[in-house]
Formats: structure tokens, sequence, C-alpha cells
């Protein structure tokens, strides 16, 4: 197998933080070249919530996607299979994602409900609240690493935050960014 050459940056908007009883509604990401940070390639759909999900009214307000927006967006199913293909088209990638843990989980459980595997990423996940934390983590530089707070460092827009392809793009923006610093020099991820 050979070593990836691609980020896939990608984050989920959701019914709600538990992925055992909340769905995915919308997902986007955006393949990056890793030598040079540049888009090859972006990914998006809405989707209907998996038959059963919960749907919290707090996580609802927060992403801003309306009832009315997902009765006319593809079954989970064919959203996983569209992004699977999508996927496929880069070969193995890294998955990179702001508290990846969280979009991570939702990606496994989606899979497994679906039966569909639907990206092929290399077991190395990449956090980019912990790599900010590592590069910017110095006394003075910042006291939060939310997504939020890095546009804010970086002067980014924060306009679309919690829809799935601003926080992608910007997300990308803000690897650029880091990518700048010594210590993400250091680990090799960059160039």
């Amino acid at each position: 197998m050979s070593t990836p050459t691609k980020f896939f940056v990608f984050d989920f908007e959701t019914t709600g933080t538990d992925p055992s009883k909340h769905a995915p509604i919308e997902i986007a990401a955006i393949v990056l070249d890793m030598a040079t940070l540049k888009e090859v390639d972006r990914f998006e759909t809405l989707m209907k919530p998996f038959e059963g999900a919960e749907i919290d009214k707090q996580a609802m307000a927060v992403n801003g996607i309306t009832a009315d927006q997902l009765k006319t967006a593809p079954e989970p199913e064919v959203a996983f299979r569209n992004l699977k293909a999508f996927a496929e088209r880069h070969g193995m990638m890294y998955a990179v994602a702001h508290n990846i843990d969280f979009d991570w989980d939702f990606l496994k459980a989606a899979e497994v409900r679906h039966k569909i595997w639907a990206v092929p990423l290399e077991k190395c996940k990449i956090d980019t609240q912990a790599l900010a934390i590592w590069t910017l983590g110095r006394p003075g530089q910042l006291k939060t690493f939310g997504l939020k707070s890095l546009l804010n460092h970086f002067n980014l827009d924060k306009t679309g935050h919690h829809r799935a392809m601003f926080d992608v793009e910007q997300l990308a923006e803000v690897m650029r960014k880091l990518a700048d610093f010594k210590p993400a020099m250091q680990m090799g991820l960059f160039g």
C-alpha cells in the first residue's frame, strides 16, 4: 500500500452529538494535495436523517439546516455511496477534521449503519484542534482552540460557521496558516 499524498478534510453537520442516535445531515469534504495544500477536489451534500434518528432542536439551531431543506435531500445510503465514489477517485488519504473524533465517530457509525465503506482513509487521523494546540499553545498565543477561535486568530471569515462546506473551506485555510509554524513543519505533515 502506498503512502497517502492527499488530505481528506471533512466536516459533518448532525442532528445531535451522539452517533448512535443522531444522524449526519450534511457532509462536506475538500481534498488537498499534501505537498502544496492546494485544493484538488470537493464534495458537498445534504442528506435525510436515517429512519428513527433523534433530532436535537439545539443542534439544528446551531447548523441552521431546516426540515424543509432535508425533504429534498438524498437518502443517507445514496449520500454515502456518492461520498464513496468521490473519495475513491483520490485513493488512500489522511483524514483531517477539527476535533476529529466527533466527525470520525459519525462517519464510522454511518458506514456500519448503511453498510457502505465510504472513504478510503489511512488510519492516521489528523486533528487540527490538537495541531493548533501544539503549534499555538505557547503562552500568550491562544486561550481556546475551537474553530471559531482559530478563525479569529488568523483573521478568517466566520460568517458561515457551522455549515459543513464553509467549515471545511476555513479549516483548509487554517491548515495553510498552521503549516507556516515551525512546530507543524517539524512534524513533517506539510510539504
